[in-house]
């Protein structure tokens, strides 16, 4: 490769990097209502691939809010633009009590910023640390009711959540649930088949590890069936400290 060569794999990297920040800025349109000004960050209390999330204030009201900085550089590195309009979508256009959704979003140069209400009773995950045994029978039925019509409503929609597991689902004051981050969700339309190896793992179906197969919605009830089980025993049905480990027991549904 000689240096002319060189020159303009440099001009065409560059001219795809500014037509995808083209395309953010196009699909993801600044909320007249807000902007960054208007919050006031009050802590950190969260943190993805892409960004950070923060509790704020936001001046006008004094309403709590939870912020999600996505960054647009690591957006565009890691071939994220796809997730992060249907995330965008889902949190648009989710019309459900059990379903986080979105009240502003806005950019400048450098971030995506999505504006949701703030949850205050925390991580699912946080409550069952923190518990000296397990959730009842009862609780139990009550949470996984309320993430079956979440998720129920997601599908209703076309929407495959893929990431069910008990960082995702925030507990409210009044003891109701919430699903959050659709940052891998994905649309699928009619009889489609998504093939992305993608999850975390205790929570991933058969079908999700050998992805080369295609699965679809269904994936998002089996997690749920992991869920339950978590919040009844204290541990995930196929658990291994070994990733590969843990990927044999799940597809062969041996422990």
């Amino acid at each position: 490769m000689d240096e002319s060569d060189i020159t303009v794999e440099k001009s065409m990297h560059r001219n795809r990097r500014e037509s995808k920040i083209l395309f953010i800025r196009e699909v993801l349109p600044d909320h007249p209502e807000a902007n960054l000004d208007d919050f006031i960050i009050v802590k950190r209390i969260g943190e993805g691939a892409c960004g950070k999330v923060y509790l704020v204030q936001n001046s006008v009201n004094s309403k709590l809010y939870a912020m999600k900085a996505i960054r647009k550089d690591l957006v565009i590195e890691s071939d994220q633009l796809e997730n992060l309009h249907t995330e965008k979508n889902v949190l648009e256009t989710a019309d459900n009590p059990f379903l986080i959704n979105m009240d502003f979003i806005f950019q400048n140069e450098l971030h995506i910023y999505f504006i949701m209400p703030f949850i205050k009773g925390g991580m699912l995950f946080d409550h069952l640390q923190n518990l000296e045994g397990v959730f009842t029978e009862y609780q139990v039925k009550f949470f996984i009711m309320q993430v079956a019509i979440g998720l129920g409503h997601l599908h209703k929609i076309g929407i495959v959540y893929r990431d069910l597991k008990p960082e995702n689902v925030l507990i409210g004051e009044d003891g109701y649930l919430v699903l959050c981050d659709y940052g891998i969700a994905k649309m699928l339309q009619g009889g489609e088949a998504t093939y992305s190896s993608i999850g975390t793992m205790e929570y991933m179906a058969p079908e999700m590890i050998k992805a080369s197969k295609g699965y679809a919605h269904a994936v998002d009830w089996w997690a749920l069936g992991t869920l339950l089980y978590e919040l009844l025993i204290g541990i995930p049905p196929f658990y291994h400290h070994n990733q590969h480990k843990m990927a044999k027991m799940i597809t062969s549904k041996k422990k």
